[in-house]
């Protein structure tokens, strides 16, 4: 939570349980680290999993910053503390996050048929990252003000193809609508004992083509690979 929520806000909770769903994976691949121990020696293996360690271990580069650099981390919301245009921005209806990498990245996104502020790029408070970092709170300012002009959907057709970074932020019902989710398949309707038909969210891999299906063992549900007759 130290390194969640608004610059200058306090701490905020992750939306989801994501240690436990974190330890959960983690406990995963050391069960199948010790099936293929077990396949080489014949020795079985005792498997511990920590909420507590599986927190520190997904630090990823935040942890390493600290261990190597000495260098102590603090919350920037959806923002990037050395990139700028890097963030969620309030469009006229919603939400939109946005990622101009790098200069030619914010190039596209003030060209006419974007932003239409081709001046940005020559302006020496904003022509290189370095300078948009320097002066993040007035182009960010600026940058709100082009947004709030459109609605997140023609904001969205104007960057598709452009080849920059960006997508809308999707409550659930959108996500599970999305198009995408619809083709890989993401939801799976199973028969529960009590409450009959009901829609689960699908494994997240597949198989030589094939997602296991979600069993229901039951108060809980389990995925298992069909294996073909």
């Amino acid at each position: 939570m130290h390194i969640t929520g608004e610059r200058g806000g306090p701490p905020v909770k992750v939306g989801v349980a994501v240690t436990d769903i974190l330890t959960g994976h983690y406990a995963h691949a050391g069960v199948l680290a010790a099936l293929i121990k077990r396949g080489k020696t014949g020795k079985g293996s005792r498997v511990e999993c920590s909420l507590f360690e599986s927190q520190i271990a997904s630090l990823a580069n935040i942890g390493a910053n600290y261990l190597i650099a000495g260098q102590e981390a603090t919350r920037w919301g959806t923002s990037h503390p050395s990139i700028v245009p890097y963030q969620v921005f309030p469009t006229k209806d919603s939400y939109l996050m946005i990622s101009a990498g790098n200069d030619r990245q914010f190039g596209i996104l003030c060209a006419p048929d974007v932003f239409n502020r081709p001046e940005w790029t020559s302006d020496a408070r904003f022509a290189t990252n370095a300078k948009r970092v320097e002066n993040r709170e007035l182009m960010i300012e600026l940058i709100n003000g082009v947004l709030a002009e459109k609605t997140t959907q023609e904001w969205v057709d104007r960057l598709t193809g452009k080849g920059l970074p960006f997508a809308p932020i999707n409550n659930i019902a959108q996500t599970f609508a999305h198009p995408q989710a619809k083709a890989r398949g993401v939801v799976e309707e199973v028969e529960h004992p009590r409450a009959g038909k009901i829609k689960l969210a699908a494994a997240a891999v597949t198989y030589d083509g094939q997602k296991p299906k979600v069993s229901n063992g039951g108060a809980t549900c389990m995925w298992r690979l069909k294996q073909p007759r």
